[in-house]
């Protein structure tokens, strides 16, 4: 009751907003979202975009600026932070990855600070937290050594200073000035943070004009403080002639990307049709709610409308922009993580929505089946059964390395190992080198030009070059040597990878198995017949 003291009133009720059970019913949200975040925190290593990350932490200060300007796609802030992180614990597996997952436990105080200044009530808060706490994607990237939890809160930061400014009538200044820092913090995060002040820009520009001298101001003062980053970007830029090459990865997103991208919102299955009846299901009471505002009916009063429209900007918006901008880029930039912006005002709008439909048998009804259709796929993600997403990445490499390792003659110097693909080799290499383990070098099989099939002719491989820290062409070798090396693969391709040894003159030994039970990752022997 102390704790229900603290809170705000609501609507200028006199009783508190938290009842006992509310209260509890919170509490066990919290607890599931931590839960859903440490859960097999340390089950896996490091993957590439991860070892990429502890890779630059590991430069010195200037080495790490240098690195992440040339790098081009990612602002420094992370990095730094990861830095420092690394200068207080370590590099154990589990210390690194309690950056991000602390990062996100974090987020729950201003998410909460929102909440209350949108004057939500128990209930909706309630649901709002536990779609989060549930939600793969959120748990996913809340445990990747990566800027995307930080992204999170300095978003959530941004959107409680945001509506807290918008909401004052005195005292604005002081809010402006936390909010130009949240959202400086933001943009030197990722530089889609960029959409969340342009949002807030636009809603201003329609709720509250007067106010939008002031806030230009600091949009202003966010341009000259990130300008001297965006220069050096600009000419690291035209010293690489464009992106093209970086990202010449990245699809051109089409419509299905962005229902694919609420689906994940809401939580995925396998079923056909389930990602279009889960659109469905979400999207209703969304759209009843529209349907309300739109016509301005009494129920509606006017901060529940600001909040309907704030919501909905920063929700759909962000999106919308990104998926129009791609359309005309000549080289896309679309990844459903760039747009985590939008994961937390998606599912507040979400839970307020539910809580507005009517009769109350509607609304209870609604509930259980948007918590009951987020719970499921949440923990189908969590326990490993659902197939919608890869896992490619998702081996304990340190484990199947030592099994090699003792596998392997202790004399016996130059072995290779042949790895079918980026995503084995780079890890695989890494791991290597952290564990000071020089007899064996790693080969890469760039899956990139061709894709691996039995009639391949010519292998394009790749050496890995120390000096520069890249993988480069061997434009004298295209074949497997020698009389004895390692091969890993995944499990699925066994079939083509042991069809090019077999025609080649070689056997595969049975070896070793690790990784995601849907995607495991095989190291195995090879010996010539």
């Amino acid at each position: 009751m102390s704790l229900n003291h603290f809170l705000l009133r609501m609507d200028k009720a006199d009783a508190p907003v938290f009842t006992k059970a509310a209260s509890a019913v919170f509490a066990l949200a919290v607890g599931l979202f931590v839960t859903t975040r440490l859960w097999h925190l340390t089950a896996y290593s490091l993957w590439i975009d991860e070892i990429f990350s502890l890779q630059i932490a590991r430069l010195d200060w200037g080495g790490l600026m240098a690195h992440v300007v040339e790098d081009i796609f990612h602002p420094p802030l992370f990095f730094l932070l990861l830095k420092l992180w690394i200068a207080i614990g370590g590099e154990s597996l589990l210390w690194l990855k309690l950056f991000p997952v602390l990062t996100s436990f974090a987020a729950i105080i201003p998410f909460f600070l929102l909440c209350r200044e949108l004057k939500l009530r128990a209930a909706e808060i309630n649901l709002a937290l536990v779609l989060m706490a549930v939600n793969a994607y959120l748990s996913y990237y809340a445990q990747e050594l990566r800027m995307y939890s930080l992204v999170v809160f300095f978003t959530v930061c941004s959107l409680w200073l945001f509506f807290r400014f918008f909401n004052c009538e005195v005292g604005t200044r002081k809010h402006l000035v936390a909010l130009f820092a949240v959202n400086l913090l933001l943009v030197y995060t990722q530089y889609f943070g960029w959409l969340v002040v342009g949002v807030e820009f636009i809603f201003l520009l329609f709720w509250a004009r007067r106010k939008l001298p002031a806030f230009t101001v600091s949009v202003a003062g966010l341009i000259v403080c990130f300008s001297p980053w965006a220069y050096a970007v600009a000419q690291a830029t035209i010293r690489k002639e464009g992106l093209g090459r970086a990202i010449d990865w990245v699809r051109r997103p089409g419509w299905y990307s962005l229902l694919d991208y609420y689906a994940t919102l809401n939580g995925l299955f396998d079923f056909r049709g389930s990602r279009s009846l889960g659109v469905l299901l979400f999207g209703s009471p969304i759209l009843l709610w529209a349907w309300r505002v739109l016509r301005e009916t009494q129920e509606e009063n006017e901060e529940r409308i600001a909040a309907f429209w704030g919501l909905s900007l920063f929700s759909f918006l962000p999106v919308a922009l990104t998926y129009a901008v791609n359309q005309i880029l000549a080289h896309p930039i679309w990844h459903r993580r760039y747009v985590i912006i939008v994961a937390v005002p998606y599912m507040i709008l979400l839970a307020i929505a539910v809580h507005r439909l009517r009769p109350k048998w509607v609304r209870t009804a609604t509930i259980l089946l948007v918590g009951g259709w987020a719970t499921l796929a949440g923990f189908k993600e969590v326990s490993n059964v659902n197939l919608s997403r890869s896992n490619k990445h998702k081996v304990a490499w340190e484990a199947l390395i030592h099994q090699m390792i003792q596998a392997g003659p202790p004399q016996e110097n130059g072995i290779k190992v042949y790895a079918f693909g980026w995503m084995l080799a780079i890890p695989m290499q890494f791991y290597l080198e952290d564990a000071h383990e020089t007899r064996f070098q790693v080969v890469a099989v760039d899956d990139s030009v061709n894709k691996i099939s039995r009639n391949m002719i010519n292998l394009p491989l790749l050496n890995y070059d120390k000096d520069s820290a890249s993988w480069k062409h061997d434009k004298d070798s295209t074949e497997l040597k020698g009389a004895h090396f390692w091969v890993t693969f995944y499990k699925n391709k066994r079939e083509q990878v042991e069809g090019i040894l077999m025609d080649r003159g070689y056997q595969v030994g049975t070896g070793f198995e690790g990784g995601h039970p849907n995607d495991r990752t095989v190291l195995a022997p090879v010996w010539r017949r």
